[in-house]
């Protein structure tokens, strides 16, 4: 009976045993700006702020937050069973950072006439110097300004102002795209972009390196939107055309005639000969000395 009793006591322990270690509660996260990321214990959730963070074990653990622009926030957490833990972090921004709101928010933002996004946005690690902010909405008035960034945290709120009924907007595309655009030599921006202008007649100029401006005289309407596109055209470059005349090698050809003359006699030389009376004597002598040897 006791061995039945100590099985049937064993079998309750191992049954208790899991329900004590799969003890789990949930973790409530949000921050301030919302949108950052959320580590438990080191390891990525794949959830931004704010969130819900579900069976989660009982105990402490670790919840760091990251959000670009801002220093991350690390902070901890007593998850208990079957409750949910809280946790809110104000975020710190980073050093050389912009950050950009709107009323309304969904605003297109431009910083040194580049499109960055859309309000709002959060711009970190930027360089010392300065910077052109340009916001633009759709039935609102654009709105800019200029901001300087030394080591510091910039923030700017741009509450916009919604068009009168006298306005009109255009709405310029270009192919290709990012080309500036000038509305009466004002620089208003990039393609593909929208403007709210009062309505009238513009003269709206489209440039981009590599391609010929392209100019056009459009005319806005009160409440409607004008579509504007401008198809570019590359630039001809002057070419030089360099043309090399080739060298001719003269090859000269010496003939050689044989000559018809006569050649030159040879004027006589003073050699002397011998006179007639000096042979006779000589032959005389001869004759002379075979008759005395005859005679002999």
């Amino acid at each position: 009976m006791k061995k039945i009793f100590f099985i049937l006591s064993l079998l309750s322990a191992l049954l208790l045993l899991p329900v004590a270690v799969m003890a789990v509660g949930n973790i409530s996260v949000s921050s301030l700006p919302t949108g950052a990321t959320v580590l438990l214990d080191g390891i990525n959730t794949g959830t931004t702020t704010p969130t819900i963070i579900e069976s989660v074990a009982s105990g402490s653990h670790i919840v760091l937050l990251r959000l670009t622009g801002y220093q991350d926030y690390t902070g901890s957490v007593t998850v208990s069973e079957n409750a949910t833990s809280t946790l809110s972090a104000a975020l710190t921004p980073s050093p050389n950072s912009i950050y950009l709101y709107s009323n309304p928010a969904g605003a297109k933002v431009y910083i040194n006439n580049n499109l960055q996004g859309q309000t709002p946005l959060t711009i970190g690690s930027v360089s010392n110097g300065n910077y052109q902010i340009l916001i633009q909405y759709t039935g609102y008035s654009d709105w800019s300004q200029n901001i300087t960034v030394n080591n510091n945290v910039q923030t700017v709120n741009a509450i916009l102002t919604p068009l009168s009924a006298t306005n009109g907007s255009i709405a310029i595309e270009s192919d290709p795209s990012n080309a500036a655009v000038f509305l009466n030599t004002e620089f208003k921006g990039k393609t593909p972009i929208t403007l709210n202008i009062s309505r009238g007649t513009y003269r709206v100029v489209i440039q981009k390196t590599g391609y010929l401006d392209w100019s056009n005289r459009i005319s806005v309407t009160a409440g409607t939107n004008t579509d504007v596109y401008a198809e570019l055209s590359a630039a001809v470059t002057d070419t030089t055309i360099v043309t090399t005349i080739p060298k001719t090698t003269v090859v000269k050809t010496t003939t050689t005639r044989k000559s018809t003359e006569k050649p030159i006699t040879p004027w006589p030389t003073d050699t002397p000969k011998k006179s007639p009376v000096e042979i006779m004597v000589i032959l005389g002598a001869i004759g002379i000395g075979f008759f005395v040897l005859r005679k002999a």
